[in-house]
């Protein structure tokens, strides 16, 4: 009798514990963006536009093309991408990308990724003051995405055909079975 009294308790007490754990998945964790936003506040961010974005006027149509997570966008609606998240921690960046989100040449970045490693796809796109350094920039995020962070054979397979290009003041990285479509997709996006 005795054991089924503790038995008892011990499942009603780890029960109280997960139950009293799972009330804090709606609070999410505040970390600071390149741009000084907290992740709690980038889900309201996402449909504001302020005067503070960067902004292009695509040729030929009179439209304003966007933001570069507008532009973003653009590059994910071609083809099917993994789940992908968007880097923001600058340690991170700099670890991991190689790249520094303070640099004085870049206006702006975005950079997302597929964070597991089983799935393959990322991009990175930088509004910089000079392009051909941020190109460099980039190039060698290239190398090491080949040498060190393909895991699989297709995966690096991938990464060796990865572009790296510019667009008027923009330098991208496109890591994608399908890079050629989606540079083209961003090419027409911000109006070459």
């Amino acid at each position: 009798m005795k054991k089924i009294i503790m038995v008892t308790t011990a499942v009603c007490l780890l029960a109280a514990t997960f139950t009293a754990c799972a009330g804090n998945k709606n609070n999410p964790e505040e970390t600071t963006t390149p741009t000084g936003t907290t992740m709690a506040e980038t889900t309201t961010i996402a449909d504001e536009t302020t005067g503070d974005e960067t902004t292009t006027e695509a040729e030929g149509n009179g439209e304003s093309a966007t933001t570069l997570a507008e532009l973003g966008a653009v590059m994910e609606s071609v083809g099917e991408w993994p789940a992908m998240d968007e880097f923001l921690d600058k340690e991170m960046v700099a670890d991991f990308m190689l790249l520094d989100v303070d640099n004085p040449n870049y206006k702006d970045i975005y950079i997302k990724k597929a964070m597991m490693s089983a799935a393959f796809g990322e991009y990175i796109i930088i509004e910089a003051e000079d392009v051909d350094a941020a190109v460099e920039d980039l190039e060698a995020r290239r190398t090491k995405l080949i040498e060190v962070d393909a895991f699989y054979p297709e995966h690096q397979e991938l990464a060796e055909q990865a572009v790296v290009g510019k667009i008027g003041n923009y330098a991208y990285l496109i890591a994608k079975d399908n890079a050629a479509e989606v540079e083209a997709a961003l090419r027409n996006a911000i109006g070459e």
